[in-house]
């Protein structure tokens, strides 16, 4: 199952909770434009360009109009905005979906006009707004990411892996020429206001970054022992800028972590891979790295590796808003403590799932029938385990005799499920169980609302 498949439907059923979406039938550049400005001006949103407000796929050439998406956005909109744009599976076609993240230089302008958000309407803010945005970016302006990193020079940072970053975002599509050298690029994003470098531009670039930040690296343990081990066999100290620790920690990973191997008798191979996927890994330390509180000179991200799990610890905590109940990933734009840092990390490709980093680690570690991996939040950290052992899903009487009714492929609703039980159990009940089926993998869901469909996918009971 890809892991894409649903993502729309997950939006539009939390569309009445207050999650911002606009839907467009049709596409049109300019309007789609108004809308990532004004979302850049506010607290960020989703935009799904092929469908109807009745939640009704359209035709549109959903490959071409991401392109031109992105090309507007990177030419178009000042200063060099966030946003991920691409296509998504939906009802047997393709949409596009534009994510655009909370701007961390207001305020945003397309073809020299700022827009903003009043109710459901975007409009051209009054003086008094645009004074507003101002200041807001100007009340920023000495966040840890902006503020100088004092004693560091231009000549400190590393000029090689600047401009890789930058080829990277000009062969994408995320980075436009006027901004194709490292001067302008950092100048851009307020990292460097010469003869100063800031922060986040020693943060990123370093070459010697733990001389000026010391709280620029990760620390890695392998325990030993069960699930309360106590002791450590292995401790290393990675050292260096955030992009320097992420390869490092792949490059670790790779080297440590157990591997699995599968022999395919149909292709005659043996495939190799590490236990925990690598998609998974490299989005966790990602999220720890980009979303740490870099004020927090003592502190550093940890990664604890136990028998049956592995612990990522990084300062600072999540907002309210992005999980419940521990593994529940409710949809939201992704809001870093670090934008403008983020901001480089998109460039280079590092957050290739902006505001799905979350999900993605959810959905591929069910995908393997694993326990759901869970955030926590405590005393100024946020704490993501994600487990090795498989995630033992116990369906009741009643599912389990539905299903063994069922086969792969066949499909029902919630009311198919009530009418079997001739209506004798209540609509909760039916959703739990419904619930249950979904979380051992034996089932996927498909739409919302009264349209929702469970898709057999498994009879393995």
């Amino acid at each position: 199952m890809n892991t894409n498949d649903g993502f729309i439907d997950t939006l539009l059923s939390q569309k009445s909770e207050g999650v911002r979406i606009r839907l467009l039938a049709k596409y049109d550049a300019e309007s789609v434009m108004k809308i990532v400005c004004a979302f850049l001006n506010n607290e960020g949103g989703w935009i799904i360009v092929g469908i109807t407000e009745d939640g009704l796929r359209t035709d549109i050439d959903a490959p071409n109009v991401a392109t031109d998406i992105q090309k507007n956005a990177i030419q178009k909109i000042k200063p060099l905005p966030l946003v991920y744009v691409h296509d998504e599976e939906y009802q047997g076609g393709k949409v596009v979906l534009v994510t655009v993240m909370k701007g961390g230089l207001p305020p945003y302008s397309y073809d020299s006009s700022y827009y903003t958000i009043a109710g459901d309407a975007i409009i051209k803010p009054g003086a008094d707004e645009i004074n507003l945005l101002i200041r807001r970016s100007l009340s920023s302006f000495s966040s840890w990411e902006k503020s100088i990193c004092l004693d560091a020079e231009w000549d400190d940072l590393d000029a090689k892996l600047m401009q890789n970053v930058i080829d990277e975002g000009l062969a994408s599509g995320r980075l436009n020429v006027s901004n194709a050298t490292p001067e302008r690029l950092l100048g851009h994003l307020q990292l460097t206001d010469a003869p100063y470098v800031k922060n986040g531009a020693m943060a990123l670039f370093g070459l010697e970054t733990h001389r000026f930040l010391p709280q620029s690296k990760m620390r890695i343990q392998v325990m030993l022992g069960g699930k309360t081990a106590d002791q450590y066999e292995d401790s290393v100290v990675l050292e260096g800028n955030l992009m320097e620790l992420s390869k490092q920690a792949k490059d670790y990973f790779m080297r440590r972590l157990p591997m699995v191997s599968e022999f395919h008798r149909e292709e005659w191979d043996r495939k190799d891979y590490i236990e925990y996927p690598q998609a998974v890994l490299d989005e966790a330390v990602t999220n720890a790295l980009i979303h740490r509180d870099m004020s927090d000179t003592t502190g550093e991200v940890i990664v604890f590796i136990y028998a049956d799990r592995i612990e990522i610890i990084n300062p600072g905590t999540m907002p309210d808003n992005l999980v419940k109940r521990k593994n529940k990933v409710l949809s939201h734009v992704s809001s870093p403590r670090n934008p403008l840092m983020a901001e480089v990390f998109y460039i280079d490709g590092k957050m290739e799932k902006t505001g799905r980093g979350l999900k993605l680690i959810h959905d591929q570690m069910n995908e393997l029938k694993r326990k759901l991996p869970e955030w926590e939040c405590a005393e100024g950290k946020t704490k993501l385990t994600i487990y090795r052992v498989p995630n033992v899903v116990r369906l009741n009487d009643r599912a389990t005799k539905f299903l063994s009714t069922k086969k792969e492929g066949d499909s029902f609703s919630k009311q198919d499920y009530l009418e079997y039980w001739n209506h004798k159990i209540s609509d909760g009940t039916a959703k739990n169980d419904l619930q249950s089926m979904v979380n051992g993998a034996l089932c996927k869901q498909e739409g919302s609302g009264p349209t929702t469909k469970y898709i057999v996918i498994s009879t393995n009971l």
